[in-house]
């Protein structure tokens, strides 16, 4: 799931934003994702920043966690099952009524979507989330809604290595790695730096998208074999049907 983002909008960053990530470093993220691969994605990256991540893979699992556990910040897929992303918004603030869990009515919670037509937004807004960035999740805005939204002063711990060195690292990997550097229908050095500098880790998502999408051929091809399968018996059968006449 996600939109296709063109090569203009690539170019376009805040680094800026970048070099302040090193203020997240220390803060508590829930990450909640259904797919497996987009959350590893989005955990590597918000980790290589500093932060802690925990993950949660549905609207239901979210809101058990966020009574259990005190988080700076949720960023939350929007499309799961179980229970979406905007119900789990509304029922978080909802349980802000409830003693003990006061906290949930400031809780900063980001939408991550693929979603990014106005009404999208305004719904968003209306189940009580904070923000949104769409998918795929550009670092640069990512941490543009974190700094917006958290505001813990003095919480945090000891800073990482600045944003530069992790993008500059993402390059390098590229630069060094022939297999990164042969593939030829992905632009790997923009896929490693969204990843937070982790070549290793872009490989494994790599390869299980090739996976899935390989698996999906092959079901595609066994059903419609199916198909004609049995298309070609109906059709002898028919044909028997008239000899036999």
């Amino acid at each position: 799931r996600g939109r296709i983002r063109g090569k203009e909008e690539q170019r376009r960053g805040h680094p800026a934003n970048l070099e302040s990530a090193n203020h997240l470093a220390g803060t508590h993220i829930l990450l909640v994702e259904d797919n497996d691969i987009n959350r590893e994605f989005a955990s590597e990256l918000l980790r290589s920043l500093g932060m802690e991540v925990d993950e949660a893979i549905n609207g239901q699992d979210a809101v058990d966690t966020v009574q259990r556990h005190a988080y700076d910040a949720v960023l939350m897929d929007v499309q799961m099952p179980v229970m979406d992303g905007l119900e789990a918004a509304r029922r978080i603030r909802a349980l802000a009524a409830s003693p003990g869990h006061e906290h949930l009515a400031s809780l900063p919670i980001i939408a991550m979507t693929a979603l990014a037509m106005a009404q999208d937004t305004e719904k968003s807004e209306a189940a009580g989330m904070n923000d949104h960035v769409t998918k795929p999740i550009s670092p640069e805005r990512l941490v543009t809604a974190l700094l917006k939204h958290i505001r813990l002063p003095g919480k945090h711990a000891a800073a990482p290595r600045s944003q530069k060195a992790v993008v500059e690292q993402a390059q390098d990997n590229t630069d060094t790695a022939a297999d990164l550097r042969a593939l030829t229908s992905v632009d790997a050095r923009e896929g490693v730096r969204r990843i937070g500098g982790k070549a290793e880790a872009y490989r494994r998502e790599h390869r299980c998208r090739r996976i899935v999408r390989g698996a999906g051929r092959h079901r595609r091809a066994t059903q419609a074999g199916r198909g004609t399968g049995r298309y070609l018996a109906e059709r002898a059968g028919s044909t028997a049907a008239r000899g036999d006449r």
